[in-house]
């Protein structure tokens, strides 16, 4: 599962990002894509409860840039991020949504203890 799995962002707010035209370009031309998350993540499990890890280190170099660049706007954003498995055969598909999550006011600097220390 771990090779086909997709991420979806999505910023509810793009209206809230202050990053000039290239950025707003990105934005509306990204925003809720998805894409294949397993190189930047890894997985663990919990009792019944799947753990990902997203490691911003690994991110392409645009990614990683922008990422670091807009970290102070992330306590202004609403961020929605939903969790597929790519179908790549046709008894998987349609794709459904394994998982979602919506982030207000997100803090990249916050530890979950019990969760942060597994990776």
């Amino acid at each position: 599962m771990h090779k086909h799995f997709k991420s979806i962002v999505r910023i509810a707010n793009p209206e809230a990002m202050d990053g000039g035209w290239s950025l707003n370009k990105l934005i509306n031309q990204y925003n809720g894509k998805p894409f294949l998350s397993n190189k930047t993540h890894d997985m663990a499990r919990r009792g019944n409860t799947l753990i990902l890890c997203f490691d911003v280190h690994r991110f392409s170099y645009l990614a990683r840039k922008m990422y670091f660049e807009q970290l102070h706007m992330f306590g202004k954003l609403v961020l929605d991020v939903g969790f597929v498995v790519e179908g790549r055969e046709q008894k998987y598909l349609p794709e459904q949504l394994v998982g979602c999550v919506r982030l207000i006011m997100f803090d990249p600097e916050t530890s979950f203890p019990g969760v942060s220390d597994v990776f």
